[in-house]
């Protein structure tokens, strides 16, 4: 579903902001009557945004394509084989991209920053 429950929140709140200046406007408004609609169009305004999220979230709705597409009965060359593994592999991988690079190489360039010289002390 789209969003999160402060959506139904706002617009609870903005029902029952319309609907309370809308019945002010009526010729004499009891202030009790005006009160408990208004919090019954928050209700429904609450109860409706559900719906809304709802129907954002199917529209705003993208599938994910596969990144490879193979039947069982194909069989892969070894070039292939490799590009699908190395697909498979960037899709799969979320680590930083300094996963690479050695740890203490960022950090000899981490103090050189911090120091502001060219090159790092030597410990």
């Amino acid at each position: 579903m789209f969003g999160s429950i402060f959506y139904n929140f706002w617009g609870a709140l903005g029902s029952f902001t319309i609907y309370f200046i809308w019945a002010l406007q009526q010729p004499l408004p009891l202030p009790i009557l005006v009160i408990l609609q208004s919090f019954a169009a928050a209700i429904v305004g609450f109860i409706l945004m559900f719906a809304v999220r709802y129907f954002m979230s199917y529209v705003m709705y993208t599938p994910e394509q596969p990144a490879y597409n193979e039947t069982p009965t194909e069989e892969r060359t070894e070039s292939e084989s490799s590009d699908f593994d190395l697909l498979m592999k960037t899709k799969d991988d979320s680590v930083s991209e300094f996963h690479d690079e050695d740890s203490e190489e960022i950090a000899k360039v981490v103090r050189t920053m911090l120091h502001g010289q060219t090159e790092a002390p030597a410990n």
